[in-house]
């Protein structure tokens, strides 16, 4: 299944809905990339030589990632084959609704926002009541929502998006290249938009203790 076509595909309810929400809403759709051929995989899976699932090479976000230095040429730019990490536009002071999918077959994702409260308001397209969070964990087939208020931060600043794996012992947790960035824009001169952008180091830092 994960070696399928994938992609988010949103309904909503009235074009009222669709007027309210479309102009400022971000979509997170998280799935997992292994560097081998589903035949390969599929072989492994049904040997006696299997002893567990170590998991994706890669986790996307919104199809795209990095993977160590294999992503990086000679030069030092991004490979053809390397989409980089996802950057989301956002302007300071403002309410953002966040949708995260998960496209995911194995893993468990705890999901956060560098310096920005989540307050969660949806679970698998049923309304809840609305309460901050430090983070979401995020299974296969999951749907969630949550909204963000944007702060008063200059035009260039840039905030982590992270994923972490759960319940399973991997050092720190992290994923190796499961990340994205939210990115301030002056709303003067700058609309909205979900662009991409290499980087070989994220910044992570000042993250919640227990994600």
């Amino acid at each position: 299944q994960d070696d399928t076509i994938q992609g988010p595909f949103i309904v909503h309810e009235t074009k009222e809905h669709l007027d309210n929400y479309a102009k400022n809403e971000i979509i997170l759709h998280w799935g997992e990339w292994w560097h081998q051929s589903f035949h390969d995989r599929y072989e492994y899976y049904m040997s006696p030589r299997f002893v567990g699932d170590g998991g994706p090479d890669s986790v996307l976000l919104n199809g795209r990632s990095i993977y160590a230095n294999t992503s990086i040429n000679a030069a030092g730019a991004a490979s053809p084959d390397c989409k980089g990490f996802t950057y989301f536009d956002v302007e300071p002071n403002k309410t953002y609704l966040v949708r995260v999918i998960g496209a995911l077959t194995f893993r468990t994702l705890g999901i956060a926002v560098q310096g920005h409260d989540m307050t969660l308001v949806e679970i698998d397209a049923e309304p809840v009541q609305p309460h901050k969070v430090a983070y979401l964990e995020l299974s296969a087939g999951q749907r969630m929502a949550f909204t963000i208020t944007t702060g008063n931060h200059a035009a260039g600043s840039v905030f982590p998006i992270l994923s972490n794996y759960r319940y399973r012992g991997q050092g720190l947790g992290y994923t190796p290249n499961g990340y994205g960035f939210l990115r301030y824009v002056d709303p003067a001169v700058t609309n909205k938009q979900e662009s991409v952008s290499f980087l070989t180091t994220p910044l992570v830092k000042d993250l919640p203790d227990n994600i």
